[in-house]
């Protein structure tokens, strides 16, 4: 029988952290731990709390470089080429409120099948009380013709 390996807590908590930070699999080749080890202390109540200080810590660090970078972007719009500029601090931006939680994009979506009752009933009301407009006849005329053709 294979002996099965040990790890401290400060490798742990290290490769859980990582794995935080990255990917599960990034993390595993990264440290040598198996995969199927990492994904185990993952769901762990102590690495649990970890993670989620370590989120929050990571959502200040990214909302502190967003400023900074607006700051930076603000001062330098005069001067600087601020393509490469306005990315970091997008993507910071979107970082720090993807980490506090906070939305990234909106979608909306609309069920235009179901009837709205008052508007069907409003609609219902000004289609029986007026009649359809009929489009005024318009006569074209050449060259000062009248409106039989002829001049």
């Amino acid at each position: 029988m294979a002996n099965r390996r040990r790890y401290t807590n400060a490798q742990k908590v290290a490769t859980v952290l990582l794995a935080e930070q990255t990917s599960l699999t990034a993390a595993a080749e990264a440290s040598g731990i198996p995969l199927t080890t990492l994904d185990y202390w993952m769901d762990r109540p102590p690495f649990v709390a970890l993670r989620a200080r370590a989120r929050e810590a990571m959502a200040e660090e990214a909302l502190i470089v967003a400023r900074r970078g607006w700051a930076l972007l603000a001062e330098r719009m005069a001067s600087f080429d601020p393509r490469d500029l306005v990315n970091v601090v997008e993507l910071a931006t979107e970082k720090a409120l993807l980490m506090a939680g906070d939305a990234t994009t909106r979608s909306e979506h609309r069920d235009i099948t179901d009837a709205d009752d008052a508007g069907v009933a409003s609609l219902e009301g000004l289609l029986a009380g007026s009649p359809t407009p009929k489009r005024p006849r318009v006569e074209f005329r050449r060259n000062g013709a009248g409106a039989d053709g002829q001049h």
